[in-house]
């Protein structure tokens, strides 16, 4: 497993040998056997967004208005209805995943997520200050503030900047949207793995005091030791991990589906088998009674002839089967499912969106178990979409 920090120039370790490489070169000889790798990388937006938590669908609508579209989002959450959304270019996405075409990308994490990731590991307390991690990477320093689980976009200065005066400037920007928020400035804790930097941070007044590591990659170490809950995928990625969830989804229900038809069978071939032992022993009945015994087998009879038009209902597997097939080109599923609304009916509702929403809309085809069905044309996910209802059983 190797780790990497992704900038203008790249940064890894491997085995306990760090180094660097730019772009334009590729991978080093030394790092083109590993299988396994994991990225952190710099340049990302950041944005905090209100948005509703218990209802996933108006939770990304609102999210996705905030970024253009060729942006790769993620999110977390950090409080209630409250969201930390990072975003990244799609073609940032790209060229990684280009860089590492032959690789499995196990973590692929915005910079200052690994960052909060060491933190958590060395435990520095904070006091509810907000922490200014400043990071030296050799050509210069990144500079992240976080305020608990939120963090800023990471400011790249490039050596031989003042470095201290630099600092200030961020500072004083961060503290001007704490304090339009919180009604009060904030007070700063300062972390460096640079001694010189830190004695000029000292000196330039900025603070009294600046916590020291010694360590010289703090990012890939965090990136090392943590378990994160984003992942970055290109769309065609993360479409075919949908398509593939939404497979298995549809599988489960299908097996349990079956299961369910195949109990019914046996418990209906069970009760079959009772009435066959009746019958047997109605034969020692007097002759007088064969006329109501007649009477009670034709009634039986009529009753199996309605057991058996309620097994000619669609099976939910071969509702779900002529739904998939069914399915106009360019349309995605949102969701679907059954409705039980009495115990011999069903109803059955799909919401399904344009993938592209500059393509026409091609209405849901009305034919075989569909042949009644009821469509509504809604917006969903800013997109054109239909709502199709139909009705099983009686």
């Amino acid at each position: 497993m190797a780790y990497f920090i992704f900038d203008e120039k790249i940064y890894y370790e491997n085995e306990g040998a760090y180094g660097s490489f730019s772009k334009e070169d590729g991978l080093p000889d030394s790092l083109k056997k590993i299988e396994d790798v994991c990225v952190s990388v710099v340049d990302v937006d950041i944005k905090v967004i209100s948005a509703p938590e218990n209802k996933p669908e108006l939770k990304d609508i609102e999210i996705n208005k905030h970024f253009d579209p060729d942006y790769v989002i993620q999110d977390e959450r950090i409080n209630r209805n409250l969201f930390q959304v990072v975003g990244i270019n799609k073609n940032t996405v790209q060229e990684i995943y280009q860089l590492f075409k032959s690789k499995n990308i196990k973590v692929f994490v915005p910079y200052a997520l690994s960052l909060r990731a060491y933190l958590n590991k060395i435990q520095i307390n904070t006091q509810d200050k907000c922490l200014v991690f400043v990071d030296d990477y050799k050509d210069g320093v990144f500079i992240t503030i976080f305020d608990q689980l939120k963090f800023t976009k990471t400011r790249r200065i490039v050596k031989p900047i003042a470095i201290a005066n630099e600092i200030i400037r961020t500072q004083q920007k961060f503290t001007q949207g704490y304090a339009q928020q919180y009604n009060k400035d904030p007070q700063f804790l300062f972390v460096c793995n640079n001694k010189e930097i830190a004695d000029e941070i000292v000196a330039s007044k900025v603070t009294e005091a600046v916590i020291f590591i010694e360590d010289e990659y703090p990012a890939l170490d965090g990136l090392r030791s943590a378990k994160f809950g984003m992942h970055f995928l290109l769309p065609v990625h993360t479409l075919k991990k949908r398509r593939i969830k939404e497979m298995k989804n549809w599988f489960v229900f299908s097996m349990a589906s079956l299961v369910l038809f195949i109990f019914g069978i046996g418990f209906y071939a069970y009760t079959v088998l009772l009435k066959q032992s009746a019958q047997e022993n109605l034969t020692n009945f007097q002759q007088q009674k064969k006329s109501i015994e007649n009477k009670l087998e034709l009634t039986n009879k009529e009753t199996y002839r309605d057991q058996i038009k309620e097994l000619t209902v669609p099976g939910f597997a071969q509702v779900n089967y002529q739904f998939l097939i069914s399915l106009p080109a360019g349309y995605e599923v949102d969701y679907c499912h059954f409705k039980q609304v009495s115990s011999k009916k069903w109803i059955f509702e799909a919401v399904i969106y344009l993938i592209d929403k500059s393509q026409a809309i091609m209405p849901f085809p009305n034919y075989g178990i569909f042949k009644n069905r009821e469509v509504e044309y809604i917006v969903i996910k800013d997109r054109p979409g239909q709502h199709i209802i139909l009705e099983i059983g009686t």
